[in-house]
């Protein structure tokens, strides 16, 4: 019998001293013999016994389950197990396969978004009702916006990787505020999803993107508010940023990238 110190089977294996400690106190792999100063030896009539604990431990296995298993082993119970791993491993290929969707969309994302030309130009445009995830708070910087739209994301039902998705998140600026040019200091964020709770109407919007740090806003609602009054148009509701690059994208700031939706109607003409 082979004998092989803590520090080589660290190595062989790749895994830490301390978690090799950590087998030993849940009793998965004791080591076959202890030196008088402690330093821990393992035979090689144990090294099954390590790759079989990374292998499963590598699928998601807990500790206890394992100890089950080295314990009580049999051609059965090795064949449920097998069973089992390849049940996992079928999850992680969707998830795989979902993560590789989503990074498509979003790569196509940020391109589209590369291509755009019309930066500070104002469109007409109709939208639809759209579903949406909402927080109705105070929010005054944009850090707070930022960890608002975590704590949104944290409580909605979705399966996208904010990291990964198509950017849906923004903040809602009050219709008062706005009148009162309180540009910064919002009521509200949310984040756009068909199984949203709330409805962000529909109707006749301007929109009008722009580049660059958030601060920049302010000069563009004001350009937005000449446009309503020469148009002789009304605001009909709150006003939404959606924010299409952020922080997740890029620490230019000078290549952020926000829309503003004014939602509007006609003066009424007596």
């Amino acid at each position: 019998m082979k004998l092989y110190k803590i520090g080589e089977i660290s190595k062989l294996f790749k895994v830490s001293n301390d978690i090799l400690r950590h087998y030993e106190r849940e009793g998965l792999l004791i080591p076959q013999k202890k030196g008088e100063n402690g330093y821990r030896y393992y035979s090689n009539r144990q090294i099954w016994k390590i790759g079989t604990i990374r292998a499963l431990r590598n699928l998601g296995v807990g500790l206890g389950e394992i100890k089950k298993h080295l314990d009580n082993r049999s051609i059965s119970k090795s064949s449920q197990l097998i069973d089992f791993q390849l049940e996992v491993i079928e999850e992680r290929l969707a998830e795989l396969q979902d993560l590789k969707k989503q990074l498509k969309h979003k790569k196509e994302y940020l391109n589209r978004i590369k291509r755009e030309e019309n930066y500070g130009e104002i469109q007409e445009i109709d939208l639809p009702e759209r579903r949406c995830y909402r927080r109705h708070n105070s929010v005054v910087t944009d850090w707070d916006i930022d960890l608002e739209l975590k704590r949104l994301k944290n409580g909605a039902d979705s399966t996208e990787d904010e990291h990964f998705a198509e950017s849906k998140v923004g903040a809602v600026l009050s219709r008062k505020g706005y009148a009162e040019g309180k540009y910064t200091q919002y009521s509200g964020t949310f984040l756009l999803e068909g199984g949203g709770d709330e409805i962000l109407a529909g109707g006749s919007y301007l929109s009008l993107i722009f580049k660059g740090p958030y601060s920049r806003s302010e000069e563009y609602y004001e350009v937005l508010k000449e446009y309503i009054r020469e148009k002789d148009l009304k605001v009909a509701g709150d006003i939404l940023e959606l924010y299409k690059i952020d922080i997740y994208e890029t620490e230019d700031e000078n290549e952020f990238v926000t829309e503003i939706q004014v939602p509007v109607k006609e003066n009424e003409k007596y």
